[in-house]
């Protein structure tokens, strides 16, 4: 069986020595991971690359036209665990300098997003944020960020993130996130 092939885009905004992230929050009535926090992203057409496929995804579900992002490179790719998807993440940059200066509000799809966050690369990397999340029998880095939980395979590609773009901080990994239920579940 030939895996599944998927990207998602780790956009970053604002300045350079403090960008935020965005992240959606999954639509409740979504076949897998209803309610759980996500990047863009989703499976990747025969004919796509990671990066069309990534900015295709993004246009769909928050409405951010493609020529306002410069795709800065990709992270090596990675198997979720849960579904076996072989998913690329691709980093990603907004053209104009600020969430508030952009030419148009984001378009949420309301079948596949309820909301979209911004979350800066400060919050996320703050000790204060970061946790290890419990489910069953498997662990994780989790970020609690505001009334925000961020865990599963979102939380562990933000981790690399903060490494690949020296945001990354010590934090205490025997710190247990709690998942509340409105976040979903494994």
């Amino acid at each position: 069986m030939t895996p599944f092939n998927a990207a998602v885009l780790a956009l970053l905004s604002g300045p350079g020595d403090n960008p935020s992230l965005l992240v959606t929050v999954r639509a409740p009535k979504m076949r897998t991971h209803a309610g759980q926090i996500s990047l863009p992203g989703g499976g990747r057409d025969s004919h796509e690359t990671p990066e069309e496929t990534a900015l295709r995804e993004t246009w769909e579900e928050v409405g951010i036209d493609p020529q306002y992002v410069d795709v800065l490179g990709t992270m090596q790719k990675t198997v979720a665990p849960r579904t076996g998807h072989v998913v690329v993440p691709v980093i990603g940059r907004l053209t104009y300098d600020s969430i508030e200066s952009a030419p148009y509000p984001l378009k949420l799809s309301v079948n596949e997003v309820s909301s979209a966050h911004w979350i800066t690369l400060t919050d996320l990397a703050s000790p204060l944020n970061r946790g290890t999340w419990q489910r069953a029998e498997r662990t994780g880095p989790g970020f609690a960020v505001g009334e925000l939980m961020i865990w599963g395979f979102t939380a562990q590609i933000i981790d690399r993130l903060l490494v690949k773009t020296s945001f990354n901080e010590p934090w205490d990994v025997t710190r247990i996130l709690e998942i509340p239920q409105r976040f979903g579940s494994l």
